[in-house]
């Protein structure tokens, strides 16, 4: 499954709100998250991260910084992002058609 697709159906959103440039809270909270994931466990840049979201680096810096302050703060959010980093890891979720190596794996074990 990718990645987009496992974590808009967590937060209730379709791809195209995900992408679109709407505000609204559940496709943005799944697109911040997607950001995260995709710095965490791909060797991609934050530009082409928010290149591929339509975003620039800083709101990927902001995205990557709101979903730890979330992490750290609500309980809920918090179940929602372990279970996107045990599906990656475990290889349930795969970054667009790049499987996730086993070296990425392990980086982000030790992240």
């Amino acid at each position: 499954m990718i990645l987009e697709y496992y974590i808009c159906n967590l937060f209730s959103c379709t791809i195209d709100e995900m992408y679109s440039k709407s505000r609204f809270r559940q496709a943005v909270m799944a697109r911040q998250l997607c950001m995260s994931a995709l710095r965490d466990f791909s060797e991609m840049s934050l530009g082409q991260i928010g290149a591929r979201y339509g975003k620039d680096h800083a709101t990927v810096i902001h995205s990557i910084r709101t979903v730890k302050n979330l992490y750290a703060t609500d309980k809920a959010y918090r179940a929602k992002v372990d279970d996107v980093y045990d599906a990656i890891r475990i290889g349930l979720v795969m970054n667009g058609s790049d499987y996730l190596d086993e070296e990425m794996i392990i980086y982000a074990s030790l992240v």
